[in-house]
């Protein structure tokens, strides 16, 4: 596999994985034991909040994440220190107005516990402080210098998890443990990147402006495609209730961590691809396209062929009440591959730097999910929304496929 995929491939992957993962892996196992806690109602309620969360954290970022790896990787000095002022700036403008209005939402929602969404919301915001410091490592290739604490930090976040779980039977807790883990290493992250880059970031609100200008048209792709990623949720929710979403989640949740995975290979070949077709090297770039689309495709069909084979077991040991459902973890797997393709098409186009034809195709799928979700759920319940969400993914693989061969042939640049 290290023969094919390249060294350098499997490294960075492997090291991006473990910064931008520790946390992720924290909130899936607070999430899994909230599950088995709650059952399948009350999980459902749970599951909307924190769907509510995750996508106005990405609204939040506005895609200023994707933008700094970029630039992160070619400045240095002066520059550097006023890309990362503008991040940081653009972070506590748009993470302070998203959070408040998330609250907003919230309380209306689930007007019965003002505890657990404020600790829910909190999720929305802290992720912002986390990345910022990570970006930086990984746009440098310094991860291999923070691999080891953040790997020290996530064992004892883990294990404070399990003993509050032990304790204290309200879910909230937990939420509040993941939520103080992220703040505390995102503000260490920020503080190392900030001695060992050797420079002070320049806070200011005109450098904000800039590049919430600049990243906006992939803020708004990622944004909405985050979002009809999260559908899912909503439809289910507006259709068959909360026990049905319960039913669904859990197992999407338990995806949740792959789906993560294939995602950080793509964020790795962004950096690669950018470089590449930089340099105009065409045969490299084709080169790198093929060996992270291998190893998405790897390791997609590896957790489809696994949930197919050991997934009853794994319910009935540790997910008592959820193994009926199965079925849809083994269908949400199939989306598993098409999404782990689509991933590395999209770097792809990013890497190019067609961003507003990345935002088109992130609309043009928004709205085909939006219609099949809602059209077949009304009919088929979850298989129906699970299907035009099969059907969404397919269809953008062919349109981007179309494009991405035409930026490996040089034809689009």
């Amino acid at each position: 596999m290290a023969r094919i995929l390249g060294a350098s491939v499997l490294g960075n992957s492997f090291a991006t994985l473990m910064l931008r993962g520790a946390s992720f892996g924290v909130r899936v196992a607070c999430i899994l034991v909230v599950a088995r806690k709650a059952g399948p109602a009350a999980f459902g309620t749970v599951s909307v909040l924190f769907t509510m969360a995750e996508i106005a954290r990405v609204v939040a970022d506005a895609g200023v994440d994707t933008t700094m790896i970029r630039d992160m990787a070619t400045q240095r000095g002066e520059a550097l220190a006023r890309s990362m002022g503008a991040a940081l700036s653009a972070k506590l403008v748009t993470g302070g107005v998203v959070t408040m209005l998330l609250l907003g939402a919230m309380f209306r929602f689930n007007a019965a516990d003002p505890v657990m969404n404020l600790s829910i919301g909190l999720l929305a915001l802290t992720p912002l402080a986390l990345n910022l410091g990570a970006n930086y490592f990984i746009a440098t290739r310094q991860t291999a210098m923070v691999g080891a604490p953040v790997a020290l930090a996530t064992s004892l976040a883990v294990v404070l998890v399990a003993a509050v779980a032990f304790l204290i039977e309200s879910p909230t807790p937990l939420l509040l443990v993941v939520a103080t883990y992220e703040l505390l290493l995102g503000a260490w992250l920020v503080r190392l990147a900030v001695r060992t880059s050797g420079i002070r970031p320049i806070l200011s609100l005109r450098g904000a402006r800039d590049l919430l200008r600049t990243a906006l048209p992939l803020g708004v792709a990622i944004a909405v495609g985050y979002s009809y990623g999260k559908l899912d949720v909503f439809v289910i929710d507006y259709f068959q209730g909360k026990e049905a979403v319960g039913l669904y989640s859990v197992w999407a949740r338990l995806l949740d961590p792959f789906l993560f995975v294939v995602g950080v290979i793509a964020i790795t070949a962004y950096g690669h691809l950018s470089a590449s077709i930089h340099e105009g090297d065409l045969a490299r770039t084709r080169g790198i396209a093929r060996r992270y689309a291998l190893l998405n495709l790897a390791v997609s069909v590896g957790v489809a062929t696994l949930l197919a084979v050991g997934g009853g077991p794994l319910a009935r040991r540790f997910l008592p009440g959820y193994d009926g459902s199965l079925w849809v973890g083994q269908l949400l797997s199939v989306l598993l591959v098409l999404r782990s393709m689509n991933a590395v098409l999209t770097a792809i186009l990013q890497a190019a730097a067609w961003r507003r034809l990345v935002m088109l195709v992130t609309l043009m799928n928004f709205a085909v999910a939006l219609l099949a979700c809602v059209s077949l759920a009304s009919v088929a319940g979850v298989l129906g929304v699970v299907s035009g969400l099969i059907v969404m993914e397919s269809l953008s693989i062919a349109v981007q496929a179309t494009f991405a061969w035409k930026v490996l042939r040089g034809a689009l640049a």
